[in-house]
């Protein structure tokens, strides 16, 4: 983190940087190694991770508006179900993109996210988070969100690994990532 921090003197410490440092080292990843690859994701010009750390945190402000855009063409009654809720952004959405996926999801999920993320395609971070919400569209119009609370709840379980494997196909996720194409941006 001393190194990231170094490197790039205007972020600092960022809560949700330590997230994808601690990932890469439990990962088997060598320090110099983790500082190269995190330098990479934060700089490339289809990651551009650097403004999801960066202050008042552009990237993620960003990938929010585009994911509820998205959601509301692609999948409109959830959009409305959770848009209706009054669900903060920062309670969940956020947190997702801050940290990669890390904060909230099993690791061995995560892994799988992080390659497509790295390998695949720009605005990757806001398509996973659109095919597991798509992924869970059943789930969430059968819940009565009442307030925060109970979409926190479920939101929760997302941590748990026999959750995730139930409902959370990667490949079909995946799948339905891969068809937006830049025109639906």
């Amino acid at each position: 983190m001393k190194k990231i921090a170094l490197f790039f003197p205007h972020l600092g410490y960022t809560q949700g940087l330590n997230f994808a440092v601690g990932f890469l080292l439990i990962s088997g990843f060598e320090d110099q190694e983790c500082f190269a690859l995190l330098v990479k994701m934060l700089t490339h010009d289809r990651i551009l991770a650097i403004g999801l750390y960066e202050d008042n945190f552009p990237l993620v402000t960003f990938y929010c508006e585009v994911f509820w855009n998205l959601l509301e063409k692609k999948v409109p009654a959830v959009h409305k179900v959770l848009k209706k809720s009054y669900i903060s952004d920062d309670l969940w959405l956020f947190q997702w993109f801050i940290s990669l996926y890390l904060y909230n999801f099993p690791l061995e999920f995560v892994k799988k996210v992080w390659d497509f993320i790295i390998c695949k395609k720009e605005m990757a971070v806001v398509l996973i988070a659109l095919g597991i919400i798509k992924s869970l569209k059943k789930e969430i119009l059968e819940v009565d969100f009442q307030d925060e609370i109970d979409f926190l709840d479920f939101v929760n379980q997302f941590k748990n690994i026999e959750f995730v494997k139930k409902y959370l196909n990667l490949k079909k996720i995946f799948t339905y990532a891969n068809s937006i194409t830049r025109a639906d941006l």
